[in-house]
């Protein structure tokens, strides 16, 4: 038997469950409920050489069109599609908070 030590990312939210025929759609159910036009991200356990472990890596992102613990993800930007295309038991991830930028606007300053 293969013994694959892996690597837990406690900031999974849940996984993907089904995968829509035109695959830019899934479905997925999340441990809280998700906002509709919220993002996420889609990883997929895969083998990390420098770790020697398998780990979570960012495949997808996408966007959610129906709210609630069961959403409708239509997927905005495909990772590496050429080689793995979301799959039922992908993980489905927040995406991390990005800084307010709104600071950058008050420093314009109008020279006369």
């Amino acid at each position: 038997m293969l013994d694959l030590p892996m690597v837990d990312d406690p900031a999974r939210l849940g996984n993907v469950t089904k995968k829509a025929a035109d695959m830019q759609i899934v479905y997925a159910k999340t441990s809280q409920s998700l906002e509709f036009g919220a993002k996420v991200i889609i990883k997929k356990m895969l083998w990390d050489e420098n770790n020697q472990a398998l780990e979570p890596k960012v495949i997808a992102e996408a966007t959610v069109l129906t709210p609630g613990r069961f959403p409708t993800l239509a997927l905005t930007e495909d990772k590496d599609s050429s080689t793995w295309g979301v799959m039922p038991g992908d993980g489905v991830y927040a995406t991390a908070e990005e800084p307010d930028s709104g600071a950058a606007d008050d420093s314009v300053t109008a020279h006369e």
